[in-house]
């Protein structure tokens, strides 16, 4: 009976390293992804302001265009 709890603790503990590490992972692959989706959200709203600048710019050339 003894050794049948011993080797059962010994299993969960080993199953606690696995576990434990594998949480560390994940907790890494999150962080790696909240990143990469803060680089990304930055990309986009540069590009929203490029797309803005560059659509009023048009609209300007456009209009003295017509205007001619």
């Amino acid at each position: 009976m003894f050794i049948s709890l011993f080797k059962k603790t010994q299993e969960l503990k080993r199953q606690t390293t696995r576990l434990e590490a594998a949480n560390k992972k994940n907790w890494n692959l999150k962080s790696l992804r909240q990143q990469a989706e803060e680089s990304l959200k930055q990309a986009n709203d540069k590009l929203e302001i490029r797309v803005a600048e560059r659509t009023a710019e048009l609209a300007k050339a456009n209009a003295e265009t017509q205007r001619l």
